[in-house]
């Protein structure tokens, strides 16, 4: 069995090479229990120290404010540190981050809630009627903007949508229309427009 061990004189890791004893300089003397065929772990590589760190501002190339990170140790002691840049992340920081990164979870989950309601909402009134003077034909008076829907959904159901979240068609003549509203970049609701002439 130990003469099966000695045949390989050495073998590499990662950072660190094995060498056998009996390989060793003779000048270096070991235990008497040590055989020829033990090996020695010597180190080839210089151990990288990092440090969990938070960013008290945003810094080019490595994140922004408020960012846990994790960077070389001299890094953050020669220069993040005396320019005012990150702070060591002890255990009272890192549950500050978490319950706020819990709260901002819960405030976007809220809002998210509140655009699938107002989507339910918008579904069950079915559509919207708007009325104009009628021209010859199909064609009417002025046109319906988007003002006009605006007006006609806060009338309804006592909620303001913004404009710019609202896309529409151009509409010149009696007839139904359908005008997306996005209430969350992850919840749209189509709404019925029926333009009627008086």
């Amino acid at each position: 069995m130990a003469a099966a061990t000695t045949s390989a004189s050495f073998a590499t890791f990662s950072g660190l090479r094995a060498e056998n004893v009996s390989a060793r300089p003779a000048a270096v003397t070991f235990p008497a229990a040590a055989s020829p065929a033990q090996q020695v772990v010597v180190a080839t590589k210089k151990v990288v120290k990092r440090k969990q760190i938070i960013l008290t501002k945003s810094v080019p190339n490595v994140g922004k404010a408020g960012e846990l990170l994790s960077v070389r140790l001299g890094f953050f002691r020669n220069y993040l540190f005396p320019q005012g840049f990150a702070k060591t992340a002890t255990p009272q920081i890192l549950k500050q981050i978490e319950e706020e990164q819990k709260r901002i979870e819960a405030e976007k989950q809220k809002v998210l809630e509140e655009a699938r309601k107002v989507a339910r909402q918008l579904q069950t009134v079915g559509g919207f009627t708007v009325r104009r003077k009628a021209g010859t034909g199909k064609s009417f008076f002025g046109s319906v903007s988007v003002n006009d829907i605006v007006d006609i959904i806060k009338a309804n159901t006592n909620r303001e949508i913004p404009k710019a979240d609202i896309e529409m068609p151009e509409i010149k003549e009696v007839g139904q229309y359908t005008a997306t509203i996005r209430l969350h970049p992850e919840v749209t609701a189509d709404v019925r427009i029926n333009v009627v002439g008086k």
